[in-house]
């Protein structure tokens, strides 16, 4: 168990943290034998087998690997022969001459007792253990973790198991395989298997690309992973490159952007929006312009939900009025406006109150419509004011559906109020009038008004 434990942490850690590990442990078991009690006690005797079997094992793993590492392969031979030699030699003088001589030196003192005696002889090598640890420890390193993060291993089930995944896994296998290899190194979540699954970006097949970078989203960012995926968001035209500008925008990788704004001319319409929005996460002013002109321009419905996202994160107020522009250009009903409607009230610092009220709205206006109100009132609006809207709102239990009258209110609203938003509703409406104002349009330009009209209040 110990040597097929020791020998996948050994390849990924690196030898001399594990050489001064199995080191300590020796010192540790001089200590246990030079404490043990007096009485046999079957799991303190088992506790010190076990160590010991441990330890010598994996000092003699960690010590070959380190002198392979550190010797070059064409001396190998020789020296391992002689080393062979000179080793067992010195080992055997070390145990006759200062092991047997230590004991028989202690004979000379009255002991009560033999376990006295082998308590003192055990202490006394754990001392001269210690100064040896010194020099263990001024080992050269060989790219090689810290002690600490080996040490960590011990409190992190998740990366042992990782380990054990990566030197189980055969390194040419179908894709089948190769997929449920990456299931299952996404399911442990560990750092420690960024390199393999960075491996998996040269597959010649998508999904396995793919699979491989929605794992990498999912464990600690590096510089390495930065690197690969940069070169991905480069080459990966039509492919994955899409899912590489993403993961880029999340973890605000800024040496991404001039990437970025250039795959925005891309006709690759995934890559174009998961651009958009990468640049919107990491404030690139100098791609704002080119994301309102693609914005207003497309006729891509995928072009425009993520454009419309983007310019809700970039927050200008000429934003806001693109999105109403825009949102007055779709058809009433489909997927694309609701989209919209939905960056708009997020602008409008109302996006989780008004996607709730959109959810409701499709199932029950009239609840839709007392649910935005209570939200509202509890945003601060003046009570007086939606006291003074309900009526308008709801005509006894059914909401009012007249575009006209609604668009009457949300003007008078307006009207009432000053502030940015209010500005550009007032503006819009005066200049489109009804046309294509669907309800939930309308509710949407309400809500923003009254909210503005709380923000007044506030100030």
């Amino acid at each position: 168990m110990a040597a097929y434990l020791g020998a996948f942490v050994l390849e990924e850690v690196g030898p001399r943290p594990l050489v001064i590990l199995n080191f300590v442990s020796l010192i540790l078991i001089a200590g246990l034998c030079a404490f043990a009690p007096s009485d046999f006690q079957w799991f303190y005797m088992f506790s010190i087998f076990a160590i010991v079997g441990a330890c010598c094992l994996g000092l003699n793993l960690s010590l070959s690997h380190y002198f392979l590492i550190s010797i070059p392969s064409r001396d190998r031979v020789g020296v391992t022969l002689f080393m062979q030699v000179v080793s067992g030699l010195l080992a055997g003088l070390v145990g006759v001459v200062l092991g047997a001589g230590l004991i028989r030196f202690l004979h000379r003192f009255d002991f009560e007792s033999s376990l006295r005696l082998y308590q003192v002889y055990f202490g006394i090598i754990g001392v001269v253990l210690i100064p040896m640890l010194l020099v263990i420890v001024r080992l050269e390193r060989l790219k090689d973790w810290h002690l600490a993060k080996v040490l960590g291993l011990a409190f992190s089930p998740r990366d042992i198991i990782t380990l054990y995944y990566m030197n189980s896994f055969e390194q040419l296998a179908s894709p089948r395989h190769e997929l449920e290899n990456i299931e299952k190194l996404e399911d442990a979540g560990s750092e420690l298997s960024e390199k393999l699954l960075l491996s998996y970006l040269d597959s010649p097949k998508f999904a396995l690309r793919a699979r491989a970078l929605q794992s990498l989203g999912k464990i600690p960012f590096s510089e390495n992973v930065a690197k690969a995926l940069m070169r991905e968001l480069a080459h990966g035209e039509h492919s994955t490159a899409y899912m590489a500008a993403d993961i880029l925008g999340k973890n605000k990788v800024q040496k991404a952007v001039p990437l970025l704004v250039k795959a925005l001319d891309s006709p690759d319409y995934y890559l174009q929006g998961k651009c958009m929005i990468s640049l919107a996460d990491l404030q690139a002013g100098v791609a704002y312009d080119r994301i309102r002109e693609i914005f207003m321009k497309s006729e891509n419905p995928r072009t425009i939900i993520h454009g419309a996202a983007s310019l809700a994160k970039i927050g200008h107020m000429h934003d806001f009025r693109l999105l109403l522009e825009k949102t007055a250009q779709l058809p009433a009903g489909g997927r694309i406006r609701e989209e919209l409607l939905c960056s708009l009230a997020e602008l409008g610092g109302l996006g989780d109150s008004f996607y709730k009220f959109l959810k409701l709205f499709k199932v029950n206006q009239e609840e839709a419509v007392v649910y935005l109100l209570d939200e509202l009132g509890n945003s601060g609006v003046p009570a007086s004011l939606l006291k003074d809207l309900r009526p308008k709102l709801l005509s006894g239990s059914a909401i009012v559906t007249d575009p006209a009258r609604l668009t009457s209110v949300v003007a008078g609203l307006c009207a009432g109020v000053s502030g940015a938003f209010n500005r550009e509703i007032h503006a819009f409406i005066e200049l489109h009038g009804t046309e294509r104002l669907c309800l939930e349009f309308l509710y949407c330009m309400l809500a923003i008004c009254a909210k503005e009209s709380a923000q007044r209040v506030s100030l």
